[in-house]
């Protein structure tokens, strides 16, 4: 985990060797538990193989990533992200 001081955000890196152990689950767990405590997140899925974070949250329109960039596929990251959720 890493604070930044001087903007307040903490960046909470995670990573796995092998897919199918629950690692996207465990995010969205984290980043739900951080979201209802009033923060604002931001979570990326960097698996440049299988990344499916977007279809646990249910964004299923195609958007860059990383495997995209590294491929130059795209030349921009800009647009990679969807919409933030609404809290409920």
């Amino acid at each position: 985990m890493y604070f930044d001081r001087k903007t307040g955000n903490i960046i909470i890196p995670r990573r796995g060797s092998k897919g199918g152990a629950g690692w996207s689950i465990l995010s969205i767990d984290l980043d739900t538990s951080i979201e209802r405590g009033g923060k604002t997140i931001f979570l990326s899925d960097l698996d440049l193989g299988a990344a499916n974070l977007n279809t646990y949250l249910g964004v299923l329109e195609h958007t860059p990533t990383i495997a995209d960039f590294v491929l130059s596929k795209v030349l921009s990251l800009e647009n990679s992200s969807s919409r933030p959720r609404q809290r409920t």
